[in-house]
């Protein structure tokens, strides 16, 4: 039971920043295994108490993911204000200056996400050199510079705590070549009209921009599970609705989870 329009969940959200569309392939390949497989799929269902006794199952497997979690700051609720999420998935236009508060893996990588809007694709590329359309430095600032100046806000002193090793130098390499600022050490205080309240360094400051999106992480959606044990089904919870973890660990626990039944 899922109740969007197709399977994937948060892998949409993974695969879309620049270089891990690769995370994308899982999608049609669970595709493929559902037909392959005697496994009813039942999409745009939204799955409650209600259902569950109507099907009456003998095991359940609750798998609800994440949602956005959101910091204590004031006019989250302001205009122009949205979640990484939201970005992600919805690609919504965004003005000429955009802040990014939080600095962990999901803010930095909507943040590159957001910087490459704008530039040249390597198809073009490939066109403009082969007939010397622009010039080589002309041609370099048209791949780095997006339609959008992206900013990150982060309390820490560093950003990037929870990005992984392996991939750690790539993506500060690109938000680098991007033109990404890092204000670091900055606590978010408001966001009001527009323009960000914070302060650095025991001084308090403000910035406007056009659009600000916040990325401080997940936490677990237990709306479903919370109800369970008030039916007596036995259930298993597993992924993002347990904690917020990486897909290997989601497709793991999966496993593990239907092995047990």
């Amino acid at each position: 039971y899922e109740k969007e329009a197709d399977i994937g969940g948060q892998i949409w959200l993974a695969g879309a920043p620049p270089h891990k569309q690769e995370l994308l392939s899982y999608i049609p390949y669970y595709r493929s295994m559902l037909k392959k497989y005697p496994i009813s799929l039942h999409l745009n269902t939204s799955v409650d108490v209600k259902l569950i006794k109507k099907q009456k199952p003998a095991h359940i497997i609750v798998a609800e993911g994440a949602g956005p979690l959101l910091p204590p700051i004031k006019g989250l609720d302001e205009p122009g204000v949205m979640t990484a999420w939201d970005v992600l998935k919805d690609n919504p236009f965004l003005g000429k200056q955009t802040a990014i508060i939080g600095g962990g893996a999901v803010g930095l990588e909507t943040a590159l996400y957001i910087a490459t809007k704008g530039t040249i694709t390597p198809e073009m590329l490939y066109f403009l050199f082969s007939y010397q359309a622009e010039s080589e430095e002309r041609l370099r600032h048209l791949m780095y510079k997006g339609s959008t100046e992206v900013t990150v806000f982060e309390m820490l002193p560093k950003v990037g705590k929870d990005v992984g090793k392996s991939t750690k130098w790539i993506l500060f390499d690109q938000l680098k070549k991007f033109h990404v600022n890092i204000i670091t050490c900055a606590k978010v205080l408001e966001i009001k009209d527009q323009k960000i309240f914070f302060e650095k360094n025991n001084e308090s400051l403000q910035q406007s921009f056009d659009h600000i999106v916040i990325a401080s992480g997940s936490k677990p959606v237990q709306t479903l599970s919370a109800q369970l044990s008030k039916i007596g089904i036995p259930f298993q919870c597993i992924g993002d609705c347990v904690k917020p973890g990486k897909l290997g660990d989601a497709i793991h626990g999966g496993y593990l989870a239907a092995m047990k039944i």
